[in-house]
């Protein structure tokens, strides 16, 4: 029951992120760990991402990040760096056979190469704490470290 509350929560998140489409100021495409392969939007210093992950079964997962601070490396080049921090929530069909749901709150940091005024090229890490539930599984469920990156393509 928990775990179809998660994914309609998701859901909607991404319901709601990709109906703010107009508004947003930056998009982006990318694929990592554990995001799969994904979308974002900015809507000024906040990023709403949902990506399909798939290293543990198929899945859904969504997150909010707030963007703290940015700036350049080089005034020669055009690569830039940037920091925040935020939530994931997500949920996974087929974790060794299980089912499972997690969260995580984190600090993240990356770095950010301009082709020109409109595409960027993006690289991210990020670190923090979370929880797996695991359904069926005694022992496998609790909280951890929580770490992950990305890489991939911002439109401006």
């Amino acid at each position: 029951m928990a775990m179809k509350k998660v994914l309609v929560a998701l859901f909607a998140f991404a319901a709601l992120a990709f109906a703010g489409l107009g508004s947003a100021q930056k998009y982006g495409l990318y694929s990592g760990y554990p995001g799969g392969i994904g979308g974002m939007i900015f809507f000024d210093n906040l990023r709403l991402s949902v990506g399909l992950p798939f290293w543990y079964g198929f899945g859904i997962e969504g997150g909010v990040d707030m963007m703290l601070g940015q700036g350049a490396l080089s005034k020669e080049q055009p690569l830039s760096y940037y920091y925040g921090a935020g939530a994931d929530a997500a949920f996974y069909a087929g974790y060794l056979g299980y089912s499972a749901f997690g969260f995580d709150v984190h600090g993240l940091g990356g770095i950010v190469y301009k082709f020109s005024d409109s595409m960027g090229f993006f690289g991210e890490a990020l670190l923090g704490v979370g929880y797996v539930g695991v359904t069926g599984c005694s022992g496998c469920s609790g909280f951890g470290p929580a770490y992950g990156a990305k890489v991939g393509l911002y439109f401006y």
